[in-house]
């Protein structure tokens, strides 16, 4: 990890890991990656990027097998905002799985995000909380709900018929 200081503002650049973290309501193993950071002179600002990469995640019912999250910020302690991406890959959980989620956008915290949260912990607010603002897009490739697709059958004897057995067939190898 380089530490080093240009025109009096601090820079963080190199690799981090971490063997986990466990913020109560989810887990995450095995997360690293590069840390690229520069503070301000007066150290009440910061800019820089974070690719980052896990082992198993869980939070609320759903587990996925490995996340991979680019991020870039820039703020003050008042309002950080940037871009994020993040990749979910083997989902599953109360409701279906599916093989790759993607999830990208611009992101905003406000002041919210660097005060004590009610109960006294430091660190982000719970969602949904006045003073986060999230615009993205998301994708899911190969989802399966729970209980898997319904079945296209039917029509026996009719001229659909055919089309619906190719439609289930496509259908349910898409789904794998």
């Amino acid at each position: 990890f380089a530490v080093g200081t240009r025109a009096g503002r601090s820079r963080f650049d190199g690799p981090v890991a971490v063997d986990g973290v466990d913020c109560g309501r989810g887990r995450v193993a095995r997360v690293s990656g590069r840390l690229d950071a520069t503070l301000t002179p007066a150290f009440d600002g910061w800019r820089g990027f974070a690719q980052l990469a896990s082992g198993a995640a869980e939070a609320q019912g759903w587990r996925a097998r490995q996340l991979r999250l680019q991020l870039d910020f820039a703020g003050t302690a008042a309002a950080t905002g940037g871009t994020a991406r993040l990749a979910a890959f083997d989902i599953g959980g109360p409701s279906g799985t599916a093989r790759r989620l993607d999830v990208a956008g611009r992101y905003d915290v406000g002041a919210h995000g660097a005060d004590a949260m009610p109960d006294g912990r430091r660190g982000l607010p719970e969602l949904p909380e006045p003073g986060w603002r999230f615009e993205g897009r998301a994708s899911v490739a190969g989802a399966l709900p729970d209980g898997g697709l319904p079945r296209l059958a039917g029509g026996a004897g009719t001229p659909v018929a055919p089309l619906l057995a190719a439609l289930d067939k496509v259908s349910a190898e898409a789904s794998r």
